[in-house]
């Protein structure tokens, strides 16, 4: 199975995704939990939303520590004892 690396955008850019060509199994992954098979023709369109979402903060970890530590940025690093 190939696994793409997490990307991110602009919060006023629109980012579509469109499937080209068959594939074995193409399956989109969102926030690592729901999923969806995804076959030659379809989009996907991500956007910002019209209403904000409120996030809970944990006290002693910031946004982007969390993020990392979901995403495994840094992980390759942390693992070679860098």
């Amino acid at each position: 199975m190939t696994r793409c690396a997490p990307a991110g955008a602009p919060a006023d850019e629109t980012v579509t995704v469109e499937v080209l060509s068959p594939t074995e199994e193409l399956i989109l992954a969102i926030d690592g939990q729901e999923h969806e098979r995804l076959v030659p023709g379809q989009r996907v369109v991500a956007r910002r939303a019209e209403q904000p979402v409120r996030l809970v903060r944990f006290p002693g970890q910031s946004f982007f520590q969390t993020l990392r530590r979901k995403l495994k940025w840094g992980d390759l690093v942390e693992r070679e004892g860098a």
